[in-house]
């Protein structure tokens, strides 16, 4: 027994040496990586200070080192001007000695001034070049095709100034001053609005990484930097092995792994000249550029005097044109760059309605206001003296000069005043998730797009204008042979009276306004529960009265012969495509247009558009509409999609998206959508091969009983009345919406709630309450409709949008005849579970301070 205690000693004491042993190894080899990690960061500190240090001494990076150099050429324009007025002065006197002297300098130093601005970008930009066709963002690529655009107007002009001057009565050579001017404003623009676009999208693909926490397989950036970190692993490991090994730290792969991360950390950069290190610099830079604007606008108004006192008829439409030009591009200038400039980190848009404080709106409003004013009244200056000559408006010069001078000032003194309070992380989305930046040719397909997209309402009508004004854009002596080949569809202008432009654009007055009769007719039959054979004649009547009536108003009109084929192709289309009801029964589904993946793609890049599942909805989420599921419930569920907003853009898109394929592989959806967009021609074609349905008590039994899976936006048009960009309550319909929830007890479906967030902020609305509220209980819509978007246009604004999806809630039982209390515990399980959804991932999409407003009246 003795002898057995012994050798359980030893055992544990050769144990015990040799954990001793492993011990003092892992130590040993701790310390060997320690010391090559402090190694790495000291050559990492040393990388870093070399940078800081070439990059202090090269002080073309901070735009402010150059401003001098700029305003020498500026003045160099300014000069051009002053001495082409000299020129044509002493030529118009007799003194015919200088004119050539003085024209060439003044050609000299415009044809120099301006490709040294440019040239100046080279210094300013690290990987700017001289000849970068579409390259350095959209705004830099229009700015500088309009500089150089002007630039070829004002060398052209020059050239023939000089040429034919024994021809001209003065003047050329001045236009062709101010011309220049206005390229070198434009030329100094597109220098501020430089930006790498492939390190902007190196930087959204990496801020979208960090807020997803995950590795997409598709994206090229993601895998070289997999293949980079494993890279650097493999070296560590290696290095760790070998304890003997000597660390270099002038190693060529140790020094590229230092070396891209001092290239990532750096390229955390502002996407124009304007660097974050040098943001004490901002307001100087912001100063000069409202200093340039504000002589432009000087330069306008003093043209806009001149062409009011010239004695010249021929020439006063061509000053008053020139003033008008400088006074829009100072004014819309200063207010687009110089705001962008200063408040780049706040979530700066040229269009922003109602948000950046009182000041900040009362400022902008006036401001815009009396922008409208001058444009007006110059315009009317412009106009009259082209065509009434010594009849012109006068005085309406003044008023617009003084009108420019007010607008001008307000806007400047709006700047400052941009409430960063209102606009800080937490609440503005655009400043959280940076999107991945289209290249030029990628902004020329998707803006496009998206605006015929968001626009469908109005395609029909500006078709029918394209087609009544074919003939004004024809030569006259094509117009006989046109009109004898068409059938007189394209008739000649000239063979009747009634030939002008007034005429025509009455006449698509008129039919615009009897095509939204029957549209309106149409919509308030079926807000008044008329249906079956007494909508059938109802609507037969009133397109019969509507088309009929301006046929026969417009018999003698020149367009005659097309307003009938019109009026015929409406009324056949009216009778093949509403009889057999496709917004009830979805008959006009268009599998092949389901399946192209053109507009999915361009809204999902447009927006950033990316999902996001809870991890109970991932165990659900691929079984979703499999008929042959073992879950009965996983067959067939309705989709309840928050909030409304104006347009629910994704709405109708994501469903069709691979994006949706990949996450819900079995789950084919049938979007609904409200009856007026199922009766406006052009709109209806394309979301009812969309798939899209009308959104209806019966319409919804039809497509369950059909075994189709829906998508309802259920706030409707009550949310659409309280969505505001700027709102940080986000209204959601709660109790009014009982209807779906008592239909999904009936059938035994689940509900899945879905979030958009983002979606409030893409469009804003005319807020008109009291008529729209009469019209919505009169037709059933609300009236007026204009959506506000980018730049105050029905554009959507490019904001990051993230749908979140929860699982599904399923009914207690399934009861064919509910009670109002079983469906009322059902609907508030239901928005819990919503409210849940969005305080979870609210942080995560910068909607931090935003709250869920329900609406239980």
């Amino acid at each position: 027994m003795a002898e057995g205690v012994e050798g359980d000693g030893k055992t544990q004491q050769a144990r015990g040496q040799g954990t001793a042993s492993e011990l003092a190894t892992l130590k040993r080899d701790h310390e060997v990586l320690q010391n090559q990690f402090n190694e790495l960061q000291e050559l990492y500190d040393t990388l870093l200070a070399e940078h800081e240090k070439q990059k202090s001494e090269k002080p073309q990076q901070a735009f402010s080192a150059w401003l001098p150099y700029i305003k020498i050429t500026v003045l160099w324009t300014l000069t051009a001007l002053v001495l082409f007025v000299v020129a044509e002065r002493q030529y118009t006197s007799g003194q015919k000695v200088g004119f050539g002297f003085l024209a060439a300098c003044g050609g000299a130093s415009l044809f120099l001034a301006i490709p040294a601005t440019h040239w100046i970008g080279h210094l300013v930009h690290q990987d700017y070049k001289l000849f970068q066709p579409f390259r350095g963002g959209v705004r830099f690529v229009v700015l500088q095709a309009i500089s150089w655009t002007f630039y070829g107007i004002t060398a052209v002009i020059v050239m023939g100034g000089v040429a034919f001057a024994e021809h001209t009565n003065g003047g050329m050579l001045a236009s062709a001053g101010v011309i220049g001017i206005l390229s070198q404003v434009f030329m100094v623009s597109s220098l501020l609005t430089y930006s790498n676009s492939s390190q902007s999208s190196r930087r959204a693909r990496r801020i979208w990484r960090q807020n997803s926490g995950v590795i997409n397989d598709d994206d090229p950036a993601d895998e070289l930097l997999e293949e980079e970190r494993q890279a650097y692993h493999a070296h560590r490991k290696s290095s760790a092995s070998d304890s003997e090994q000597s660390v270099d730290s002038e190693h060529p792969r140790r020094r590229a792994v230092v070396t891209s991360v001092i290239d990532r950390d750096m390229s955390d950069r502002m996407p124009f000249a304007l660097e974050p290190e040098t943001d004490k610099n901002i307001p100087s830079v912001v100063k000069e550029f409202v200093h340039m604007n504000t002589g432009l606008v000087v330069i306008g108004i003093a043209l806009g005097l001149l062409s009011e006192h010239s004695p010249d008829i021929k020439y006063k439409p061509i000053l008053g044109l020139l003033s008008l030009m400088c006074c829009i591009v100072a004014i819309s200038l200063t207010h687009g760059i110089g705001g962008r400039l200063r408040h780049f980190h706040r979530g700066w848009s040229f269009a922003q309605s109602f948000r950046g404080g009182k000041e900040f709106v009362f400022l902008q409003a006036f401001g815009w206001c009396f922008f409208g004013i001058s444009i007006l009244a110059q315009g009317a200056f412009v106009i009259s003296s082209a065509y009434l000559g010594k009849r012109s408006f006068k005085g309406t010069m003044y008023i617009g000069a003084l009108a420019a001078v007010v607008s001008h000032y307000a806007i400047v003194s709006s700047l400052p005043r941009f409430d960063q309070k209102e606009d800080n992380k937490a609440t503005d989305p655009r400043r959280y998730r940076v999107l991945e930046s289209f290249t030029f040719w990628e902004h020329l397909s998707a803006w496009p797009i998206m605006i015929l997209f968001c626009n469908l309402q109005f395609m029909s009508f500006v078709v029918y204008m394209v087609l009544f004004t074919i003939p004004y854009f024809m030569p006259d002596e094509w117009q006989p042979w046109l009109a004898q080949n068409t059938l007189d569809l394209i008739p000649d202008l000239n063979a009747y009276e009634s030939n002008d432009f007034v005429h025509t654009f009455k006449l698509w007055w008129i039919l615009m306004w009897a095509v939204a009769f029957w549209t309106f007719f149409y919509s308030a039959l079926n807000n008044w529960g008329i249906e079956g054979w007494r909508q059938s004649i109802s609507l037969s009547l009133a397109a019969v009265a509507a088309y009929g009536g301006v046929l026969s108003a417009f018999r003698d009109s020149p367009h005659y012969m097309m307003l009938l084929v019109i009026c015929t192709a409406n009324l056949v289309y009216i009778s093949t495509t509403f009889t057999k009801r496709p917004e009830f029964n979805a008959c006009r589904e268009w599998d092949l247009f389901r399946r192209l993946q053109f507009l999915p793609r361009i809204v999902e890049k447009y927006f950033g558009l990316r999902v996001e599942l809870t991890e109970e909805m991932q165990k659900f989420a691929p079984y979703l509409g499999d008929e042959n599921a073992k879950d009965p419930r996983m067959h067939q569920v309705l989709l309840l999609f928050h909030p409304h907003g104006i347009f629910p853009v994704t709405h109708a898109v994501l469903p069709l998206s691979l994006t949706w394929r990949k996450l819900f592989p079995k789950l084919q959806v049938n979007s609904l959508s409200a009856t007026i967009n199922h009766i406006i021609p052009v709109m209806r074609d394309v979301i009812q091969w969309m798939g899209v349905c009308d959104v209806s008590r019966a319409t919804v039994m039809n497509l369950i009983r059909m075994g189709r899976n829906l998508q309802i936006v259920c706030g409707g048009q009550t949310e659409m009345f309280e969505s505001r960009s700027w709102d940080k309550k986000i209204a959601i319909v709660r109790k009014r919406r009982r209807g779906i929830f008592k239909i999904a007890i009936q059938q035994g479906l689940g509900i899945v709630p879905m979030y958009s967030f983002g979606e409030p902020q893409i469009f804003d609305n005319v807020y008109m309450p009291r008529t729209q509220a009469f019209f919505k209980r009169l037709l059933g819509f609300p009236f007026p409709f204009f959506m506000i978007g980018k730049f105050g246009l029905p554009i959507p604004c490019r904001v990051p949008v993230t749908v979140a999806i929860d699982a599904p809630v399923f009914p207690v039982k399934q009861n064919s005849n509910p009670t109002p209390e079983e469906v009322t515990e059902f609907q508030y399980r239901y928005f819990e579970k919503l409210e849940a959804l969005f305080e979870r991932y609210k942080h995560d999409n910068g909607h931090g301070e935003h709250e869920l407003d329900f609406i239980d009246y």
